[in-house]
């Protein structure tokens, strides 16, 4: 699928999920567990386990100050409700689901692919006299340098410290040239587009 395709599925994913329904939305979380799997995008798993506290907090929070009927039985005097353990789930479950999508997008899609996909959708700012090309070569400096203090993140704590003016050095010496291949559009991206089309139709 194009790279600007995919950005546009995240950002219709990311204004949809509201207002999925909670059946639509565990329809979602289904799909999207297939593609992890087909995928092998084991980072979607490392994601979670960072944001774990997150979710256990979102989850509390929702059920102990959601009004509704209280459990029954619960041996503390402050009881969380069912309406508010269903919200904190759903809420949780929205969150997932954009953090699936995004691990999904960074999984299948190279560094120049993303740099492309977005250049062709900021490329409409050319009317209003802004520069795609200078966003899109700041991606990818940042992309770059993400990836390079990464490399360097793996090494010990010594090594680290000892390579701090090494690394400093490196990140001012940027490419000079950044070379950009646009992917042609295919009939699988054409087919994303109408169905994005009529799902924000139905969803209107």
């Amino acid at each position: 699928m194009h790279p600007s395709i995919k950005i546009i599925c995240l950002v219709v994913l990311a204004l949809a999920i509201h207002s999925l329904s909670r059946n639509a939305l565990w329809l979602m979380a289904g799909i999207s567990s297939l593609f992890l799997f087909y995928y092998r995008v084991y980072v979607f798993l490392r994601i979670l386990k960072r944001v774990r506290w997150l979710l256990i907090s979102m989850l509390l929070i929702f059920a102990f100050n959601t009004p509704g009927e209280y459990l029954p039985q619960w041996p503390f005097e402050i009881a969380p409700t069912y309406e508010g353990l269903e919200a904190g789930v759903l809420q949780a479950a929205r969150l997932c689901l954009m953090l699936a999508g995004i691990s999904l997008l960074l999984a299948t899609t190279n560094r120049e692919d993303l740099m492309a996909g977005f250049f062709l959708l900021l490329y409409p700012l050319r009317y209003l006299k802004l520069s795609p090309e200078r966003f899109a070569a700041r991606l990818w400096l940042t992309l770059h340098y993400v990836d390079h203090a990464a490399e360097k993140s793996q090494a010990g704590f010594f090594e680290r410290l000892t390579s701090l003016k090494e690394y400093d050095d490196e990140s001012h010496n940027g490419p000079e040239q950044i070379e950009m291949l646009l992917p042609k559009l295919t009939w699988r991206d054409v087919l994303a587009v109408v169905v994005l089309f009529v799902s924000g139709i139905y969803l209107l």
